[in-house]
């Protein structure tokens, strides 16, 4: 794995996994590292990305997320190339200022599966969720997506996986391959509220 110490992804910088762990589940929680996406929110150019290009080997990032991205319509991005899945199974929190902040899954370039979930501790950002582009799927906890609207852009596709999720939901589309905005791929019942 790549991370013995936190990262911190600087306006307009990408960090690229490249089918490398962030951390290590044998770290205990005082030693896990985390990342701080330090997107500015005055352009498009000015974002902070985390991605995997790898399209053959998943990655999981074990420590917390802080994004700091709360321009107009701008967003900290997360996302996996076609093929494998990049999983946070840390806590995503809003800044330490405590300002609603906002996350943004999948680019056009990378387009694949986006795990988000932490079996204990509901994640805590406040600004909302886009999904642009790919599957962004919840794990561990009903409250993986923050505590605001989950928005699904036409070609994207969420999975509730078999999680009662409590955001608003805004779809649009027919989903990545035209197989469903909204799924539930887990055999045990999902939900989302009446949308």
């Amino acid at each position: 794995p790549i991370g013995t110490g936190s990262l911190t992804i600087g306006a307009g910088g990408t960090v690229d996994l490249n089918a490398h762990n962030f951390g290590d589940a044998t770290q205990t929680s005082g030693t896990i590292p985390s990342i701080t996406m330090s997107g500015t929110g005055t352009s498009a150019s000015t974002l902070a990305t985390l991605t995997n290009s790898s399209t053959a080997t998943g990655v999981t990032v074990y420590g917390g997320i802080t994004l700091t991205q709360n321009g107009s319509g701008l967003y900290d991005i997360i996302s996996q190339a076609t093929g494998a899945t990049l999983t946070s199974t840390g806590v995503i929190a809003n800044s330490a200022s405590g300002t609603p902040t906002q996350l943004q899954i999948g680019t056009s370039g990378n387009a694949g599966t986006v795990i988000l979930g932490n079996g204990s501790t509901a994640s805590t950002y406040s600004g909302g969720t886009t999904v642009a582009y790919g599957t962004l799927r919840a794990a561990g906890n009903a409250s993986a997506f923050g505590s605001a609207k989950v928005t699904v852009n036409d070609g994207a596709t969420l999975d509730v996986y078999g999680y009662a999720i409590a955001n608003d939901i805004d779809l649009s589309g027919t989903g990545v391959s035209s197989a469903g905005a909204l799924q539930n791929t887990n055999t045990g019942q999902g939900s989302v509220p009446t949308l």
